[in-house]
């Protein structure tokens, strides 16, 4: 039986069709006229293919299209914490976001998970549980406070034993 060649057997530099399928994917979300929504999906697109610089670009270009807008701030400032390095950046963008929106939970529970992430536990959690307080029922909030407090319990138990 004849064995199919993988790409890079082939000799092919796939990272050229790579970096055109970005920008084939940012100027769609422009050219179907560019809503926050497309932006965010285009940019969630491109993280998820670990295309960082693509997916900085969606979401700047969303929240320069809606400045308000909470989930483009989330999800840009989890970008520039988890892939960039940009940790202030990302506080500074989620401070002034809970500026704008301070009874959204889910602003809260990013706000939360970055503090925790950043060994500022007792800021973290109390801005988990605002979450929480807010949306008791949404599970993502729930499962980053339940995992704050379990390094938190973990923590005190091991100092007393």
């Amino acid at each position: 039986p004849k064995t199919k060649k993988q790409p890079q057997q082939l000799g092919i530099d796939y990272s050229k069709f790579d970096a055109l399928e970005e920008e084939e994917e940012e100027s769609d979300a422009a050219g179907q006229g560019g809503s926050t929504s497309e932006f965010l999906a285009a940019a969630e697109r491109a993280s998820r293919s670990a295309s960082y610089a693509a997916a900085e670009r969606l979401y700047r270009t969303a929240l320069a299209s809606e400045p308000s807008s909470a989930p483009a701030a989330i999800k840009y400032a989890a970008l520039l914490h988890r892939h960039r390095g940009q940790t202030r950046t990302a506080e500074a963008l989620l401070t002034s976001t809970l500026a704008l929106h301070p009874d959204n939970p889910e602003v809260h529970g990013a706000w939360g998970a970055l503090l925790v992430g950043q060994q500022r536990r007792e800021e973290g959690l109390r801005a988990l549980e605002r979450a929480s307080e807010l949306a008791p029922l949404n599970p993502e909030i729930q499962c980053d406070l339940g995992a704050a407090l379990g390094e938190e319990s973990g923590r005190e138990q091991a100092a007393a034993g």
